[in-house]
């Protein structure tokens, strides 16, 4: 846990004791809103039940509604193991999940990013607003710095992510980054993208069983 307090340290091991610790453990960022497309809450819903029938253990920002609350509630679904880590103050703000496998509470934001970021062995990136922009850009550059080596996977749900794709590549052709910053980003249209993405970069890393998931359709 590069960069936590010793108290933050001890937090988390008391939290996430009894869990399997060879589990894969994916961190979704994404809206506490459900945007303007149903698309982006049904498909959201969906990779949670997706990540779950292959045992993927879902880390995310503990709030229950929006995107958030359709990717834990799809997981718990199919019986996933979903971790939840919110600042105690969100509670005052959002309405934070209490039915997830485990919720996770810390005093900041800051901390809550580190540990979004510390406890998982890949992101992933769907359709959100400021505060999922501030996590992609965190893990991109601390990628890009060599501070991790974890896959980043954006889901470009109805081409929500488009605009980003075209800043990135302007940082690029403006020279403030070089090619190969694309090149850390997978980018996937859907679940079913996602999760042949996640056997062969993820997975095929990992001693975990990654089957295929049997039955999974919408579920808005």
């Amino acid at each position: 846990m590069v960069g936590l307090s010793e108290a933050l340290r001890q937090k988390i091991r008391i939290e996430l004791a009894g869990f399997d610790p060879a589990a894969v453990r994916l961190t979704v960022f994404g809206g506490a809103g459900g945007g303007d497309d149903p698309l982006f809450a049904r498909e959201s819903h969906r990779i949670g039940q997706l990540l779950a029938q292959r045992g993927i253990d879902v880390i995310f920002g503990g709030g229950k509604n929006g995107i958030m609350g359709a990717v834990a509630e799809g997981a718990l679904q199919m019986g996933g193991v979903v971790i939840g880590i919110s600042p105690e103050f969100m509670a005052h703000i959002e309405p934070i999940h209490n039915h997830v496998t485990r919720q996770i509470l810390v005093e900041t934001m800051a901390e809550r990013k580190a540990l979004l970021i510390d406890l998982a062995e890949g992101f992933i990136i769907l359709p959100g607003g400021i505060g999922t922009l501030d996590e992609f850009f965190d893990v991109l550059c601390n990628r890009k710095l060599h501070r991790h080596e974890k896959p980043i996977f954006i889901v470009n749900t109805n081409g929500y992510w488009d605009e980003l794709l075209r800043l990135v590549e302007a940082i690029i052709a403006h020279k403030f980054s070089d090619a190969a910053t694309k090149n850390l980003l997978h980018v996937v249209a859907n679940g079913d993208e996602l999760m042949a993405g996640l056997e062969k970069i993820v997975m095929s890393a990992s001693d975990n069983n990654f089957s295929p998931a049997k039955g999974v359709t919408d579920a808005g």
